[in-house]
């Protein structure tokens, strides 16, 4: 009876085994919830702001122009 062979059964990992955690899943959802929220709102106050406000590179603004200057020396103190 030494030739004989037994089998015995092998445990797979299969449903004994616990499920390893997602957790990473949920911090990158989280993370782009939050960067997408922040772009939402200062987007959004960005672009309030640029309906409100010109701008301009090469700005020139078409009216006449007036000198102001003092025809004395000095600092004025009265103006009379």
């Amino acid at each position: 009876m030494a030739d004989e062979t037994v089998a015995t059964p092998v445990e797979e990992g299969g449903a004994a085994a616990p499920r390893p955690r997602r957790r990473g899943r949920w911090v990158v959802r989280l993370l782009i919830g939050v960067a997408l929220a922040a772009g939402l709102f200062f987007g959004g106050r960005w672009v309030v702001w640029r309906i409100g406000h010109v701008s301009t590179d090469a700005g020139f603004v078409k009216a006449e122009i007036a000198s102001v200057a003092p025809q004395v020396a000095g600092r004025i103190l009265q103006v009379a």
